[in-house]
């Protein structure tokens, strides 16, 4: 009995040993805070992906009200926006539907090709919009 608490203490101490010395690693991060508009209205849900110059990727959540909130490294990124609406459908008739369309174009949705680009500063204040808009095409007469 006395050896299965030792063992338990053991187990504790390694355990809490091994999450210290994982703690602290990487670069600095700040607050980012923002709201996703597509067309002048509030993007009632999905992710903002905010890729790195070093390939590493970060996600945020959007809220109801278009708000996003995250904390990254300072740098330059380029940003994707997904917001797929939600399919209430269901049984077959989820299999014949067609899904409906995302909130946003879906071209906004892959960081290396949307045009989107933001920069987070050393800072403890980041607000970062994005007010996406298709851009129009303008036709020839």
């Amino acid at each position: 009995m006395v050896q299965s608490k030792w063992c338990v203490v053991v187990l504790l101490i390694g355990l809490g040993a091994g999450a210290v010395g994982c703690s602290g690693g990487g670069p600095a991060r700040f607050p980012v805070q923002g709201v996703v508009t597509f067309n002048e209205k509030p993007v009632p849900r999905g992710w903002v992906i905010f890729l790195a110059q070093n390939s590493e990727k970060h996600t945020a959540t959007i809220g109801s009200d278009g708000l996003y909130e995250a904390e990254l490294p300072a740098g330059d990124y380029r940003v994707g926006v997904s917001a797929p609406r939600e399919f209430t459908k269901t049984g077959m008739d989820a299999f014949k539907a067609q899904p409906p369309p995302p909130y946003v174009p879906v071209r906004f949705a892959q960081p290396e090709f949307s045009g989107v680009v933001a920069k987070v500063e050393a800072s403890s204040e980041n607000k970062i919009d994005f007010p996406l808009k298709l851009a129009r095409s303008r036709k020839r007469r």
